[in-house]
């Protein structure tokens, strides 16, 4: 852009991005660089000038439909008939203690829902859900983290103004990158008193055997949190037991990936 009320040389244009007289009043100004500007050209998104609905208010005269007694919360609403007896149902505590679970229900496996949370950080949205038993969520507290594949199978498939990310609109780009989540498990394996150790496969060839070498399981138990610190990307199992209990110990396996 070049505002200017006199012509002044080239070599005055050049070097100085503007120029003011005497008197102090700009004669001329350079502005040196264009900085491109995007244009939401590949929006997907509906425009927000639509006009406002009416706010619509839901309400429960009789109160929700279910019941919230400290931490729990159940339902009042069944499918099974009026006159139908529940039984009760004994679960081993932490303890080892039983404990008493009063008109005890029953539901298929692998659905039914416990907790789900959406944490907003910034422009992103995460969202952490736990599950029961062997339910897999793709991101969640189950233990596994699901890595999506894209749909390209070789680099050339790959435009050239989308190397670096995905075009959002001209001139703007949504550089690709990662994002590391870090979850805190708080086990508590029949009490306070648990051990923490890895198993690794150790290749051993000290036998007098046919074979040249075969392989055997050392673990590795970790007495400070320092001597715990490990690479997720070792090949080794995470547990994290009770030995105090039985012969062989209650606990929990860490696999990764």
């Amino acid at each position: 852009m070049l505002i200017s009320s006199s012509r002044s040389s080239n070599t005055n244009r050049i070097h100085p991005s503007r120029k003011v007289n005497q008197q102090g009043v700009l004669i001329w100004f350079i502005k040196k660089h264009n900085i491109p500007l995007g244009r939401p050209t590949r929006a997907k998104q509906t425009s927000s000038f639509a006009a406002q609905l009416k706010p619509i208010t839901v309400v429960q005269p009789d109160g929700p439909g279910f019941n919230i007694q400290g931490h729990k919360i159940s339902s009042t609403i069944t499918d099974c008939p009026p006159n139908a007896v529940f039984m009760d149902g004994y679960y081993a505590n932490q303890e080892q203690q039983p404990l008493k679970i009063p008109n005890i229900k029953e539901v298929r496996p692998g659905i039914s829902f416990v907790v789900r949370m959406v944490s907003t950080v910034g422009n992103y949205d995460y969202r952490l859900g736990v599950q029961e038993e062997w339910f897999i969520q793709s991101l969640g507290l189950s233990g596994i983290l699901e890595g999506k594949p894209t749909t390209f199978t070789h680099t050339k498939q790959i435009h050239e103004q989308e190397v670096y990310g995905t075009l959002l609109a001209n001139n703007i780009i949504g550089v690709r990158h990662d994002h590391f989540i870090t979850f805190h498990f708080d086990l508590d394996i029949d009490g306070h008193e648990n051990s923490f150790s890895n198993a690794k496969m150790i290749k051993r060839t000290d036998v007098g055997t046919p074979r040249k070498s075969y392989w055997s399981v050392v673990r590795e138990a970790m007495s400070t949190e320092l001597e715990a610190r490990t690479l997720v990307g070792e090949q080794a199992e995470f547990l994290i037991v009770n030995p105090n209990r039985t012969k062989l110990g209650t606990g929990y396996f860490l696999g990764c990936g």
